[in-house]
C-alpha cells in the first residue's frame, strides 16, 4: 500500500519485553493497561507464561529465546518505539540475550524493571540471572525500578537507610542509570520511594500513604510502564517519575473496595474511566426512577422545588443568575426562566459548543417554539460577563447529601463553577434524588444549598 504524504507515526510508543499471566494483574497484560491509561501505545514481546493463582506462582514456562530476540527485533526495525521498557526475563540466558538485542537501540530509552520477586514473596528469576542483569542490562538503561528486596540483589547487601544516597549512586552505575527503589521504607503506614537522577544530581523522596488493600499485584510492573511511557511522551526523568508515582497510587486507591480471590489482587489503572462508569450507573438508575413518577408527579415536584427556590434569600437578592440547562425529564425551569426575565432579573445559561463554552441571555421576543438554544442571543466568549454573575442554579439528575452533583458529559459547566469560586451555588432537584454518595472527579463542584420538593 502507498504511504501517503500526510501520514504521521503512531506516538508515544512504548515496547515492552515480559511475561504473561492468567489474572491479567501483573506482567504484560499490567503493563499494556498502564500505559494505555498514561497516553502512549503499547506493545509487546512475549518471554514467558506463567500459571499463578492470587497466591501462588505455579509454573513458569519460557519462550524460545531466539522468539523474544525475534520478537523484538521485528517490532523495532518495521513500527520503533519512543521508550522500551524490560520486566520478567526469568533466565540468565534470557538477560544476556534480551540486553544484547537492546544495544542495537542506543538512542531509545529503556525502563528495567527488575522483576525478582512477587507480591507474595515468590522468586520470578534464576538465581545466576541476578549477576546478568548487574553485568549486561543494567548498564544499557536509562532507570531501574527495583523495589527494596531487589536492590539488595543487585548490590549484593542489604540497604542502609542512613546512607540511601550512596547506595542509590551504587546502584547508578557511576552515574550512568537513574534509580527508584519502590517502597525502600514502609514504616508507621507511610511508604517511601527514593529516587536518584544522575544527570542532574537529584535526590528524592516520594512519600505516600500506605493504602489498605491487598490489590497490589501489578503495581511494580504499571509504575515502571507510567514512567516509560512519559518519557516516551518526552517528560523529562525526574517528573515522568513524578507522574508515575502519582498515576500508580491513584490506581491502589481506585483499588481498595474490590475483592479478588483469595490474595493479592489488581490495581486499577483506569481511575478516571472507573468514575465515569460509576456515574453513567447511577445516572442511568436516577432517569429510570424519574420515568416511573407520573407527569402530575413531575410537575407538581418541579412546582415544589421552584417554590422552595424562591424562598431562599440569596435567590431573592440576586439580579444576575446563571443557570444550568436542565433534561425534560427533570426539574422544569421554563416557568422560572420566564418569571426571572419578567422581574427585570438577567438569566445567563451556559451553552458547549464544538469551539468551547459560552454564555448566552435569555431573549422573551425570541420566543420557545425553537428551541431553548435558539432563544439565547449570544453574549460573547467563555469569560465574558461572568464577573457579573451573582448566583448560580443547578438542576441536576442527582446529588448527594453533602451537596456534591451527578455531573456528566467533559465537565465543561464544573470548570465553569470553578472559575467562579466566591459566587454562590444552588443545586435544585427531586427529592428521592438526593443520594448517599456521588462518584467524585477532579472536575467535580460542591453545592452550597441543595433545594428539593421537600425543602
Amino acid at each position: 500500500m502507498e504511504q501517503h504524504e500526510t501520514e504521521e507515526q503512531i506516538p508515544h510508543r512504548v515496547f515492552v519485553v515480559a511475561g504473561s499471566e492468567p489474572l491479567g494483574s501483573a506482567g504484560m497484560q499490567a503493563d499494556i493497561k498502564a500505559i494505555a491509561a498514561c497516553g502512549g501505545y503499547a506493545a509487546a514481546a512475549l518471554t514467558c507464561v506463567v500459571n499463578e493463582d492470587t497466591r501462588h506462582v505455579r509454573e513458569v514456562f519460557p519462550i524460545p529465546e531466539t522468539l523474544v530476540v525475534g520478537q523484538i527485533r521485528s517490532f523495532m526495525e518495521d513500527v520503533g518505539a519512543d521508550c522500551l521498557k524490560t520486566g520478567m526475563l526469568y533466565s540468565a540466558t534470557l538477560v544476556e540475550s534480551v540486553a544484547t538485542v537492546l544495544r542495537s537501540y542506543p538512542t531509545v530509552p529503556l525502563v528495567v524493571d527488575p522483576v525478582m520477586v512477587n507480591s507474595g514473596g515468590d522468586p520470578l528469576l534464576e538465581a545466576d540471572a541476578v549477576r546478568c542483569y548487574r553485568e549486561h542490562l543494567v548498564p544499557r538503561a536509562t532507570v531501574i525500578t527495583p523495589n527494596r528486596r531487589e536492590a539488595e540483589l543487585l548490590l549484593g547487601h542489604e540497604l542502609t537507610p542512613d546512607a540511601w544516597r550512596d547506595e542509590l549512586r551504587e546502584l547508578s552505575r557511576d552515574g550512568a542509570t537513574a534509580v527508584v527503589v519502590k517502597s525502600a521504607i514502609v514504616d508507621q503506614g507511610q511508604r517511601t520511594d527514593w529516587f536518584y537522577d544522575p544527570q542532574s544530581d537529584l535526590f528524592r523522596e516520594f512519600r505516600k500513604p500506605d493504602v489498605p488493600t491487598r490489590n497490589v499485584n501489578g503495581s511494580g510492573d504499571m509504575f515502571a510502564s507510567a514512567i516509560a511511557t512519559y518519557l516516551a511522551r518526552g517528560w523529562r526523568m525526574a517528573d515522568a517519575v513524578a507522574r508515575a508515582e502519582k498515576f500508580i497510587h491513584e490506581a491502589l486507591l481506585q483499588a481498595v473496595p474490590y475483592r479478588f480471590g483469595s490474595g493479592y489482587g489488581p490495581v486499577q489503572p483506569f481511575g478516571s474511566q472507573r468514575v465515569a462508569t460509576q456515574k453513567e450507573n447511577l445516572r442511568y438508575r436516577m432517569l429510570r426512577q424519574l420515568r416511573e413518577q407520573t407527569p402530575q408527579r413531575r410537575k407538581s415536584a418541579s412546582e415544589a422545588v421552584l417554590r422552595h427556590l424562591a424562598e431562599d434569600e440569596r435567590f431573592r437578592a440576586a439580579r444576575v443568575i446563571l443557570l444550568y440547562h436542565s433534561l425534560p425529564s427533570e426539574v422544569d425551569t421554563r416557568e422560572l426562566i420566564e418569571r426571572l426575565a419578567a422581574e427585570g432579573r438577567e438569566v445567563l445559561l451556559p451553552v458547549s459548543l464544538p469551539e468551547g463554552l459560552r454564555l448566552k441571555r435569555y431573549d422573551p421576543a425570541r420566543g420557545w417554539t425553537q428551541g431553548a438554544l435558539n432563544i439565547m442571543e449570544p453574549v460573547g466568549d467563555y469569560f465574558d460577563d461572568y464577573n457579573r454573575i451573582e448566583l448560580v442554579v443547578v438542576p441536576g439528575v442527582a446529588f448527594d447529601r453533602s451537596g456534591l452533583r451527578l455531573g456528566r458529559g467533559k465537565g465543561y459547566y464544573d470548570r465553569l463553577l470553578a472559575s467562579l469560586p466566591e459566587v454562590c451555588r444552588i443545586g435544585i432537584c427531586f427529592d428521592f434524588q438526593l443520594v448517599d454518595r456521588v462518584p467524585t472527579d477532579d472536575h467535580d463542584a460542591r453545592m452550597d444549598r441543595v433545594v428539593t420538593d421537600r425543602g
